[in-house]
């Protein structure tokens, strides 16, 4: 598909097509999540991906750039907080987060735009949701230019994304924070020590041999955290230990765990990728909660990574009050939708406007009664109080 710029664009739908543009993948991918080895992983292990979805940019017949995607059946979810109310099945293309590879210009997008408008549409497919999208990205005023009016917006609202830009050593980790905050780190190993002398430790994890033992290990604290309840979070199955692996073999897995009287109480997975550590996943035991152990591991983290050549921390989606405590710098982020230009696209269109906006004025009448950090913290305690491994166990026992 040309268009009148001169870019060439072909769309790869087929895993076997993929080998065609591996060496230019390779070449410039820069994120795990659009990992070549990950990606591939991805595909074939989830029941719910339909195919692969690739927007291959030519110019001169040279392969320019890359936007990878999928076409997955998913599920939305219709929620006032952490309420659900309902959900809507969706059929849709995913552009992943870390997925533009090359070069991408305002003529790229341009031309691309209308060529995802009508793939959603000859596909039968909902909508196309551009995933952590940067506010200041050329992709959302490309979109609006190319396309307009209500069908392409934001999904969700403006999130910051926290990064930490390491020092040369431990010691200048420390010295950057305030006094406080220096005295509070200081103190969390200080009362473990005297509440488990010579009982706690921490071991890492970052062979391929380990991967195993990490995800066995991790699952038994994940299974009893408020995340599980949503949804969300660590899950010691098949893919996670496959992703494992990917990450050890490449050199890149970096596991933690807290383990108190020789069972294990808390977790932190990241995995570096190039000059960026990826905070994944985290989780720790309920009954531990008052040692903050999670802030522990965290801390040895920073510890062993400072003075490594020009590492940044970065800690993923969502925010979190430790982001914000322990980050240096940010930027905003949100994911974009598109959707598809037919009834049913405007009628998906017209419900989740309508659900962003009753949300928006929710949090609003929340934040303004200074409410909104007692009431996160009390819907957690009772998912986890609900929650019947509120021990530590062997998944599935």
């Amino acid at each position: 598909m040309k268009n009148p710029s001169g870019i060439d664009i072909q769309i790869i739908t087929t895993i076997k097509e993929l080998e065609s543009i591996k060496l230019f993948w390779l070449r410039n991918q820069w994120h795990p999540n659009a990992d070549f080895d990950f990606y591939n992983l991805i595909i074939r292990s989830r029941r719910e991906i339909i195919s692969p979805c690739i927007f291959v940019i030519r110019k001169n017949e040279e392969i320019i750039s890359l936007i990878v995607g999928r076409i997955e059946n998913s599920i939305r979810k219709i929620s006032l907080g952490y309420l659900k109310i309902g959900s809507v099945k969706l059929k849709q293309l995913v552009l992943i987060d870390g997925g533009a590879l090359g070069e991408l210009t305002k003529d790229a997008w341009a031309g691309l735009f209308p060529i995802i408008d009508d793939f959603i549409l000859n596909r039968s497919l909902d909508c196309a949701q551009f995933s952590q999208i940067r506010a200041d990205s050329i992709v959302i005023e490309q979109g609006k230019l190319a396309i307009g009016g209500v069908r392409y917006g934001m999904l969700n609202k403006l999130s910051k994304h926290w990064q930490l830009k390491l020092p040369i050593s431990a010691e200048e980790f420390l010295k950057s924070r305030s006094r406080k905050h220096r005295h509070w780190i200081k103190r969390l190993s200080t009362i473990l020590d005297r509440d488990f002398p010579s009982l706690w430790e921490i071991k890492t994890f970052q062979s391929y041999e380990s991967a195993d033992e990490f995800c066995s290990e991790a699952e038994k604290v994940a299974s009893t955290t408020y995340h599980r309840k949503l949804g969300a979070g660590f899950r010691g199955s098949q893919e996670t230990l496959q992703r494992l692996k990917v990450e050890a073999a490449r050199g890149g897995l970096r596991g933690y765990i807290l383990y108190i009287e020789g069972k294990p109480c808390a977790f932190w997975h990241c995995h570096q990728y190039g000059d960026i550590l990826h905070m994944a996943s985290t989780g720790y035991i309920d009954k531990y909660r008052k040692y903050e152990l999670g802030t522990v591991l965290l801390v040895r983290v920073f510890s062993d990574h400072c003075g490594q050549k020009s590492v940044t921390v970065d800690f993923g989606l969502g925010e979190a009050s430790y982001k914000e405590r322990f980050g240096n710098e940010f930027y905003e982020v949100t994911n974009m939708i598109l959707y598809a230009r037919n009834l049913r696209g405007s009628l998906i269109c017209m419900i989740f406007t309508v659900h962003k906006f009753i949300n928006a004025v929710a949090r609003t009448l929340i934040q303004a009664t200074g409410s909104m950090d007692r009431l996160r913290t009390l819907f957690r305690r009772k998912l986890i109080n609900s929650n019947p491994n509120s021990e530590s166990k062997e998944p599935n026992s």
